[in-house]
């Protein structure tokens, strides 16, 4: 669950980029978050994610205050950006070394995904394409 009260962020002193913003998502569904270049979709992610931290109002993730960045709950949040840079190693080598973070990671769910998306767990992460690195 994700609950958003009263929400509001700027960077600095520019003008509010979320102003008072209140939103309610339930689990067990998918949501779409659509909106212009600027109007605050990045942010609002990096805000859920405890990258970001309000100006005003209350946020609550799986029972969690993001800006806190417990530990509890960093093991259960990821986000992929938008542009990322990674390590001239294999995906098997990053999932010895990663996976070790999330302790609910599901290694033969990862592998079986890796088979459906027709990377090879020996591929350097460096070597594939945009495409493959963010699948």
């Amino acid at each position: 669950m994700i609950s958003l009260n009263h929400l509001s962020f700027h960077y600095r002193k520019g003008a509010p980029v979320l102003d008072e913003v209140n939103l309610a998502l339930q689990p067990g569904r998918i949501y779409g978050l659509l909106g212009r270049n600027g109007a605050g979709k990045s942010s609002l992610m990096h805000i859920i994610c405890g990258l970001l931290f309000p100006k005003a109002g209350s946020i609550d993730v799986l029972g969690y205050n993001p800006g806190q960045r417990k530990p509890a709950f960093l093991q259960q949040v990821f986000i992929l950006p938008e542009t990322f840079q990674v390590p001239n190693i294999t995906i098997a080598q990053l999932v010895a070394v990663d996976a070790a973070f999330y302790p609910t990671f599901d290694k033969p769910a990862f592998y079986n995904y890796l088979e459906l998306f027709e990377v090879s767990a020996d591929a350097g992460l460096a070597g594939l394409s945009f495409g493959q690195a963010k699948r």
